[in-house]
């Protein structure tokens, strides 16, 4: 272990075990502004070392660190909108902004500034959320692999969106609506919708056999949702035992 002053910088530099092609041993390095960095920087990584944990590359860009991220979330068991959601995040969104940084150098500040970013660009706070939490989660991907000492997004400064009043529709305006859509194409799901409550995807992928009228009350099992994934509509179960449930209906009139 050495501490190297060049061109006004002072590096941290640490055997990491191994041969170079040439023969030469592995050795990574950390820059910083004064030496007493440098200092603090080396006692972190001999730390690691004495720990037997591997020692981060230092020339890991936070770009290519997330490319690598999202084959390991393609494998997964993640639903297949949760993976196309975190790929377009961190295409549009996280790379732009902070993927030219080291991974290694990624600070809480450069998080904020990415959320600044996006948000002169319109993107709403749900949006800028959404963002912060996906690189969130790939950062405590890389705490637990010892890629980095700590998820700066924690450190962050959290975005706080507007509470908003709920909003229902009120019994005579299903009833003005219903009455629009005499005829509509689509007349009969906007009854069954209106009914029931259930979601779109759920009512598309309701079968007859999960109706029952011949209860007192009537109900109908929601068990099934149908959805778009990766460009293709697909029936699939419900993600969580909670979302799968039995909905009273008001009556069978609208059955027929």
């Amino acid at each position: 272990m050495a501490i190297i002053k060049k061109n006004g910088k002072y590096y941290a530099e640490v055997a990491v075990g191994g041969k170079t092609k040439g023969g030469a041993v592995k050795r990574t390095r950390r820059v910083a502004k004064t030496r007493a960095g440098a200092k603090r920087i080396e006692r972190e990584l001999k730390h690691q070392l004495d720990k037997g944990l591997p020692i981060p590359r230092a020339d890991t860009t936070v770009e290519s660190f997330l490319n690598d991220w999202l084959k390991v979330m393609n494998h997964s068991k993640l639903a297949v909108n949760t993976k196309t959601s975190y790929s377009q995040i961190v295409r549009d969104h996280i790379s732009p902004c902070v993927g030219h940084h080291r991974l290694i150098n990624l600070h809480q500040s450069h998080v904020n500034h990415m959320v600044k970013t996006i948000s002169e660009k319109g993107l709403g706070a749900n949006s800028q959320r959404l963002v912060r939490r996906t690189l969130s989660v790939a950062l405590s991907y890389a705490e637990r692999n010892d890629l980095v000492n700590r998820n700066v997004v924690k450190l962050s400064d959290p975005v706080s969106a507007p509470i908003r009043r709920e909003l229902f529709i009120q019994p005579d305006q299903i009833k003005d609506l219903l009455a629009g859509l005499v005829g509509h194409r689509y007349e009969d799901i906007y009854i069954f919708l209106a009914h029931t409550g259930v979601r779109r995807g759920e009512a598309l992928a309701v079968k007859w056999s999960d109706i029952h009228l011949d209860d007192d009350p009537p109900w109908l099992s929601i068990e099934r949702s149908y959805t778009c994934e990766a460009g293709k509509y697909v029936i699939k179960k419900l993600k969580t035992k909670t979302s799968t449930r039995e909905v009273p209906i008001g009556g069978v009139e609208f059955f027929v």
